[in-house]
């Protein structure tokens, strides 16, 4: 789905997955709308209208959290609760707006990347011999150089809680 494409309301109902009433009501409350031509439809853009909910889902939780925090509960379940509910509407959003990919398709990706490096660094010795900057003889004494730098490698380390 384009994020510039333009939705009618049973669109974006189906999308959000609420009632037709629903959006309705969220273009009284601002929503940015308007009417085709022919005034008989309403039509929001896929990217205004996914920047006005995640604007208005976040000053809600704001508003929550606040409220839970003005009435004394700091560090309460129901405030927790409330800040995790906010982070859960975040991802959502950025799910929805393609800015979000699993850990299993970084990893895979990132795997391939470093399995064709790897290949390409272990064809260095043969291309040397080709080039004839070192004998054919020499070509297995470079190959296994190249090996042992590779796996002698000190990798970052990477944590979660960073």
């Amino acid at each position: 789905m384009n994020l510039d494409e333009t939705l009618n309301v049973a669109e974006l109902a189906e999308l959000y997955a609420v009632h037709r009433h629903t959006v309705e009501e969220w273009v009284k409350d601002g929503l940015p709308a308007a009417r085709n031509p022919q005034g008989t439809k309403v039509l929001a853009q896929l990217r205004a209208s996914v920047q006005w909910i995640r604007k208005r889902d976040a000053e809600r939780a704001d508003a929550a959290l606040r409220k839970a925090r003005d009435e004394g509960d700091q560090d309460s379940s129901k405030a927790r609760k409330l800040a995790a509910e906010a982070r859960l509407k975040e991802l959502s959003v950025a799910e929805k707006e393609k800015r979000l990919v699993s850990a299993e398709e970084v990893e895979a990706s990132w795997s391939d990347m470093m399995t064709a490096i790897r290949e390409s660094v272990m064809a260095v010795s043969g291309a040397l011999v080709q080039s004839n900057y070192i004998r054919p003889e020499d070509e297995g004494k470079v190959e296994a150089l190249i090996a042992d730098a590779l796996t002698n490698a000190k990798l970052p380390d990477v944590r979660e809680d960073q």
